[in-house]
């Protein structure tokens, strides 16, 4: 069985002063490649810092039922981590390297298909198993 690490973004209505500056990073990470086609993108891992190079990885648009679908290529230490990323709470956070965006795919298709209850909702950065 493979992983995922997912993210929830919420790009429409943040309710938290952390889900605003989590959608004000992935707008920066989504407009500097190119909406995620010309260069690699970044973001942190969860707070075990469980990722592995080659894991799938997503952010995921509950709202929209959208997940973008990534590959982990590299892991760089906390100490790699860009200034403007400042939740305390993340600071201990790897950087993960992102490939370009492989696809995209439904949250709902994706819980069906990976025995998630429907109602299952997203809290933070994870890792989770997935088919494939």
């Amino acid at each position: 069985m493979s992983k995922i690490i997912v993210t929830p973004i919420n790009t429409l209505r943040p309710s938290t002063e952390y889900g605003k500056k989590a959608r004000t990073d992935y707008i920066r990470e989504r407009d500097n490649s190119s909406i995620f086609t010309t260069k690699k993108s970044k973001w942190d891992d969860s707070r075990y810092n469980n990722a592995q190079i080659g894991n799938y990885f997503a952010f995921v648009h509950q709202n929209e039922n959208k997940m973008e679908l990534f590959k982990i290529e590299n892991i760089l230490p906390v100490n790699e981590r860009p200034e403007y990323w400042n939740i305390p709470e993340h600071s201990r956070r790897n950087v993960l390297i992102l490939s370009e965006k492989i696809g995209e795919n439904k949250w709902s298709d994706f819980k069906e298909q990976n025995n998630y209850n429907i109602n299952y909702k997203l809290r933070g950065t994870q890792k989770l198993n997935i088919n494939i």
